[in-house]
């Protein structure tokens, strides 16, 4: 074989040689580029799976949180409630307090003086027996003791009046009624400015579960587009 044509084979074998070589290594290249690649898939399919879980994770969340400001909207409503029941039932008993104030106060005289009438009749009594029996040492004692409790019970008086432990008596159950009344006014302005308290509690309480339905409802959208259910 002439030495041109020998050349020519060899130099023919060379470049199918480097041409099978260079196919065989992009081959390889093309072959690494395909795992990178699907490892790219399994980790962009992994932060997918992630972001959807961290997305009905805060769905629960989020609906906790509307659990909670609906259960204090209608506990603030409960207490609205009761405390308009507890003025209703306060301006009742003010509208009925001069009533009760009148027949407290006679009823508290009638006691004094029927107090008073006791004490004085014992006293009768007592220097009736000693005028009757000619005993009148010891018990002249004794009328002296029931006379000094009639005096301590007017004050210092054999007469019916309204001092000593008598008035005091009458002066203090004005004075328990004058406090119920006051703790009655001073009660219905509380539960006013609580109810007015409430009320506004209760408008925030309303737009945050306004704002939290639409975001639930957002998040049970998007994850039902994916195939997440909740």
């Amino acid at each position: 074989m002439a030495i041109a044509a020998v050349l020519g084979a060899i130099g023919a074998a060379v470049g199918i040689a480097s041409t099978i070589s260079g196919g065989i290594s992009k081959s390889k290249s093309l072959d690494l580029q395909e795992q990178q690649l699907e490892l790219q898939r399994q980790q962009l399919e992994l932060q997918k799976e992630s972001y959807y879980d961290n997305l009905t994770s805060s769905y629960y969340d989020y609906m906790s949180l509307l659990t909670d400001a609906e259960t204090n909207y209608y506990s603030a409503q409960t207490s609205i409630n009761q405390g308009l029941e507890d003025i209703a039932s306060n301006q009742y008993y003010l509208k009925r307090w001069s009533d009760e104030y009148d027949s407290q106060m006679s009823s508290a005289l009638s006691t004094t003086e029927q107090a008073w009438r006791e004490a004085a009749s014992a006293l009768g009594n007592t220097e009736a027996i000693a005028g009757a029996s000619g005993r009148a040492g010891s018990v002249n004692l004794i009328s002296r003791g029931q006379d000094q409790a009639i005096r301590g019970l007017t004050g210092g008086s054999l007469n019916y009046s309204l001092g000593g432990q008598l008035g005091a008596y009458v002066g203090g159950t004005a004075q328990d009624l004058l406090a119920e009344r006051t703790t009655a006014i001073g009660s219905i302005g509380i539960q006013q400015q609580a109810i007015n308290t409430y009320r506004e509690t209760m408008a925030s309480l309303r737009e945050s579960m306004i704002s939290l339905q639409n975001t639930t409802k957002g998040i049970k959208d998007t994850l039902a587009k994916n195939d997440r259910h909740v």
